[in-house]
């Protein structure tokens, strides 16, 4: 199964290395400090149930106020709306972390048009997203929406990366 259950992400205008003819060269990976800030110091609950998006949204806040770091999940299902990701920042799932993205379209504000994407960072550098839990998008509530009004407002995406730099999405196979 894919760690990063129904993902559909979206990359724009995001640095990565491009292959030559002649040689490969690695990208530059993200530089992100070591420091540890766990979503469940800042308030989330993994039951499951508890919406704990402010509480993610605090975390990362605190991290990237203190110049970046790892922002662990750790086990337990952390139901969540839209959230946004910041430089030097690691989200972080830990084995058997589940991020569950709220099928509750109450849940998404609406922006530009379209439901605010679930996971987003713009305009930032040294961002990464690793670890050996699961993403999980519940996609099915937003494609049976879909389905019965072709007119609704765009679904979001689960991650939306634009204009980043050293960017890596990395987990366990």
């Amino acid at each position: 199964m894919n760690r990063f259950q129904t993902l559909v992400l979206a990359l724009t205008t995001c640095s990565f290395a491009i292959v030559g003819s002649v040689s490969a060269q690695s990208p530059a990976l993200p530089v992100i400090p070591t420091n540890t800030f766990r979503v469940t110091q800042y308030g989330a609950v993994g039951d499951g149930q508890t919406m704990n998006t402010a509480a993610i949204q605090k975390t990362i806040d605190a991290a990237s106020k203190a110049g970046g770091g790892v922002v662990l999940v750790p086990e337990g299902r952390f139901l969540t709306g839209p959230f946004t990701l910041a430089s030097r920042i690691n989200l972080n799932l830990a084995s058997n972390a589940v991020i569950l993205i709220s099928d509750d379209m109450a849940k998404h504000p609406v922006v530009k048009s379209r439901y605010q994407d679930c996971i987003s960072v713009a305009d930032a550098q040294d961002v990464e997203i690793s670890g050996e839990g699961t993403i999980d998008g519940q996609g099915k509530a937003w494609w049976a929406a879909f389905e019965a009004d072709h007119n609704m407002t765009h679904r979001p995406y689960m991650i939306k990366l634009f204009n980043c730099k050293r960017v890596r999405i990395q987990g366990s196979p």
